[in-house]
């Protein structure tokens, strides 16, 4: 089992970009990034998400990109929207450090 802390010992709040099923598409069923959104909320961690193709989540705060480009957050792209793959946004999420399970930045 994997935990991620900050230099003080604490859960960092994470950033999940992207809960659907495939990219570009609406559809949570059978999600594995929601999977492992939940996952971390159920182990304690403050998550919130990035999802361009729905509007509200009951369970996930969802939140806009540029809100959260310039804070002390860790981001995690877990699905490979076009939103993401815009050169601008690309370069704010290399810079960032952002931690990619899709290729979305290779």
């Amino acid at each position: 089992m994997l935990y991620i802390f900050d230099q003080k010992g604490v859960k960092p709040k994470i950033a999940c970009l992207g809960l659907a099923f495939k990219a570009d598409i609406n559809d949570l069923r059978g999600s594995p990034a929601l999977k492992i959104a939940i996952s971390l909320i159920s182990k304690g961690y403050k998550v919130i998400a990035i999802e361009p193709n729905i509007e509200r989540h009951a369970v996930i705060k969802l939140e806009e990109l540029d809100n959260v480009l310039n804070k002390d957050i860790v981001l995690v792209i877990l699905v490979k929207h076009k939103e993401f793959l815009e050169t601008s946004i690309r370069e704010k999420l290399i810079s960032h450090g952002a931690l990619v399970f899709c290729g979305a930045l290779s």
